[in-house]
């Protein structure tokens, strides 16, 4: 059964990411390979990667300007564990590696908050618990 958007989560080792409004876990894929050989008939032959790309968490959220993202720390290279929880009703969670790789701040008017979109690329395999 699919869960309401109300009490998911993400966490982080280092302890960053305010008030998510909305996160997406995009382009998890597992690549095809091409097996064909000389003695394949009727067509072409395919098996999947045992290997593959945990995809990208997308986040926007409630911008604090204390919270300095990874992405501009100096020296920030490393990986940092992430752990999303899907629902408030002790949910499912799913942790991977992530790299800070996009950070953007807006601003809509004078009445909205403050919106920070972050991109993190996951890295390694997705543990479920």
């Amino acid at each position: 059964m699919s869960d309401q958007g109300s009490g998911v989560a993400i966490t982080f080792d280092s302890g960053f990411l305010g008030a998510i409004k909305s996160l997406s876990w995009d382009g998890i894929t597992r690549e095809v390979i091409d097996v064909t050989t000389f003695a394949t008939t009727g067509g072409k032959a395919f098996e999947l990667s045992e290997l593959y790309d945990a995809g990208e968490i997308e986040a926007e959220i409630l911008f604090d300007p204390d919270d300095v993202p990874k992405i501009i720390v100096s020296g920030a290279q490393a990986s940092e564990s992430a752990t999303v929880t899907w629902s408030d009703s002790g949910g499912t969670t799913w942790a991977v590696g992530v790299l800070a790789s996009a950070f953007s701040v807006s601003a809509g008017d004078a009445v909205d908050r403050v919106l920070a979109s972050c991109t993190l690329k996951c890295t390694g395999a997705i543990t479920v618990t």
